[in-house]
């Protein structure tokens, strides 16, 4: 049987290429090496189409797991926060409870918080979310009507009366006070009124007795030696004002000296005219009153000081009226939206202290004191220069006017000096004329009355035009016309009306006497 072998099975094949085709003989026993060539190998072929591919051979078991790995390191527990609502200062809050304070919100960051509010203490809260900023605020509501006023509290008592202020003290046994608080003696001698106290202002005036020839006196109000008054020898009459002396003049024993000494000087008058004066520079006066008279010496004296006395106690306050009816309120703004809510700062510094606490309710009023002592009243005359205002209600018992004399009515212009009286007395009269009334005061919103009286003689003269400080006004009379009466006695009143810096009116009448 002759079967196909490769001949790489023969080891004598070194000589033949591979791909030949030997032919061997077989004996029967053993196989020989092919003796001859029967078919050489041709070229090689192309190669083939490729096979198509085998299927996927069967996976392989898995291998062995491989050893695991540790665990990772936990992380940190996150933080659990409470809502406990509004802050209240009785609670004790620990820490991570969230509260909400005055439009904010806060969270706890410490123990012990009990009466700590948010805002004072930073050290026990920090901000979680600002409150947002305010609405506009509503339109106030109109003012409720005002109660009516409480009915008024009963006068206080008037205080008792003081006494007098001072006393009088002789140095010789022959000078006496009569009745009518003359100083009369024979002889020399002086007679003092002092007082402990201290006053502002104090006065002195008296009379001289007579002006007879012999007749010495001395009226001082005196502060330590420093003497302020007048004297008098026979029938001449002198001042002296500290060491300054000189003469006013004669005198009579009708006029009335008058002596002022108060903190802007010292003042002397004889029947109301200035006469002399001088400084004052001894501070709060302790003032004593010198009088010393020969002969008759002086009458109707009239010494004292001028102070004030404390006022009675206040009457009760009268009954408060009701509170009138408050208004509406206006509407409430709209609120405004809520802020972004800031990252958390770093612990703030110690807040200040709170504010203090309202003061508390004031005492009752303590009782007032008792009324001061009141000042007598001057026994005699009072002399004043300047103005007197006096408000309220005046009662007097006595009134007297002064009438001047002069000038004459007998020239074109007859000037009336305001500022030494309002009244005129003309024996006759030769001539219309013009009244030029001098000094007249221009305080606005003041009516003034002056009066002119005339004894007509056979012919009557009346003062048919009118000036003010030398400024003519018109003159609206009663009845619209005026004219005099003959051998009758005329009285002209005239009236001025001050308003608006001018004179708005100047008004006359005439009244005739028989």
């Amino acid at each position: 049987m002759n079967r196909k072998r490769p001949i790489s099975n023969y080891p004598q094949a070194e000589n033949f290429n591979d791909g030949d085709f030997l032919l061997g003989l077989h004996n029967g026993t053993t196989s020989k090496f092919p003796q001859e060539i029967i078919v050489s190998a041709g070229p090689t072929g192309e190669s083939g189409t490729s096979g198509t591919s085998g299927s996927s051979g069967t996976s392989g078991s898995s291998g062995t797991s491989g050893t695991s790995g540790s665990s990772g390191t936990s992380g940190t527990s996150g933080t659990s926060i409470y809502w406990r609502g509004e802050w209240d200062s009785s609670t004790e809050y620990v820490p991570n409870e969230l509260v909400y304070y005055i439009g904010s919100s806060y969270i706890c960051i410490n123990e012990d918080t009990t009466g700590k509010d948010p805002v004072a203490f930073p050290e026990y809260w920090e901000l979680v979310s600002h409150a947002g900023s305010s609405g506009t605020s509503g339109t106030s509501g109109s003012s409720g009507t005002s109660g009516s006023s409480g009915t008024s509290g009963s006068s206080g008592t008037s205080g008792s009366r003081g006494p007098a202020l001072f006393t009088l003290e002789t140095s010789s046994g022959d000078i006496t006070i009569t009745s009518n608080s003359a100083i009369r003696t024979s002889g020399s001698g002086a007679a003092y009124a002092t007082s402990s106290e201290s006053y502002p202002t104090a006065f002195l005036t008296c009379k001289p007795n007579t002006s007879a020839s012999g007749n010495q006196g001395q009226m001082f109000l005196r502060s330590g030696a420093i003497d302020y008054g007048f004297y008098f020898i026979n029938s001449n009459l002198y001042y002296k004002i500290n060491s300054t002396t000189g003469v006013v003049g004669s005198y009579s024993a009708s006029d009335t000296l008058s002596v002022i000494v108060s903190s802007t000087g010292v003042t002397l008058l004889q029947n109301g005219v200035v006469k002399q004066t001088g400084a004052y520079s001894s501070g709060q006066f302790s003032i004593s009153l010198l009088l010393w008279g020969l002969n008759e010496g002086f009458t109707n004296i009239g010494f004292g000081y001028l102070q004030s006395s404390t006022s009675g106690t206040s009457g009760s306050s009268g009954t408060s009226g009701s509170s009138g009816t408050s208004g509406s309120s206006g509407e409430s703004g709209t609120s405004g939206s809520s802020g972004t809510s800031g990252s958390s700062g770093e612990s703030g510094t110690s807040g200040s202290s709170g504010t203090s606490g309202s003061s508390g309710t004031s005492g009752p009023s303590g009782t007032s004191g008792s009324s001061g002592t009141s000042g007598t009243t001057p026994s005699t005359d009072l002399s004043l220069t300047g103005y007197l205002t006096v408000n309220g209600l005046t009662s007097l018992s006595e009134v007297t006017e002064v009438i001047n004399s002069t000038p004459a009515a007998n020239t074109s212009t007859v000037v009336y000096d305001f500022s030494t009286g309002a009244n005129w007395y003309h024996s006759s009269a030769t001539t219309n004329f013009t009244a030029n009334f001098t000094n007249v005061p221009t305080t606005n919103n003041k009516a003034i009355t002056v009066t002119i009286i005339i004894n007509q003689g056979a012919t009557a003269y009346i003062p048919n035009a009118l000036q003010i400080n030398s400024v003519s006004q018109t003159i609206k009379w009663a009845g619209g016309s005026a004219t005099g009466s003959s051998n009758q006695v005329d009285i002209i009143g005239f009236t001025f009306i001050r308003s608006g810096d001018v004179w708005a009116q100047v008004l006359g009448q005439i009244n005739t006497f028989v």
